[in-house]
């Protein structure tokens, strides 16, 4: 399957989940609702790697680093995300050029240089 027809499934599968993404877990793979690089799979999925929670309303302003399917590391903020259904989560793990597995703990930095570590960290200031 090509990655435009697998992108296309995920999208049409998708699980919506709550802007505070209290049910989020290390790792889950997340679906932004858009991408500021383009469309596609490369842009606009990856696996939760560090949740910085924000103290807007209903979690609005959460960050969220995501490990992409290239193996960077991306902050989003202010997006809405969902979660990749799991009848899709296999199709697109093997994508991935690090997997889940292979992770261990580290600490994030941010734009404006806050270095923290843990997966789910309350965001300061």
């Amino acid at each position: 399957m090509d990655m435009k027809t697998l992108y296309q499934r995920v999208v049409s599968n998708r699980e919506k989940i709550d802007l505070s993404l209290k049910g989020v877990e290390r790792h889950d793979l997340l679906l932004t609702a858009y991408s500021s690089c383009g469309d596609g799979l490369a842009n606009a999925v990856g696996y939760c790697l560090q949740i910085r929670e924000g103290t807007g309303e209903e979690g609005s302003d959460n960050q969220v680093f995501l490990r992409h399917l290239d193996g960077s590391i991306v902050m989003h903020y202010d997006q809405i995300f969902y979660r990749v259904a799991a009848q899709d989560k296999a199709d697109v793990l093997a994508l991935f050029a690090t997997k889940p597995e292979d992770e261990t703990e580290m600490a994030f930095t941010c734009p404006d240089g806050i270095t923290l570590s843990g997966f789910r960290v309350p965001l300061e200031g």
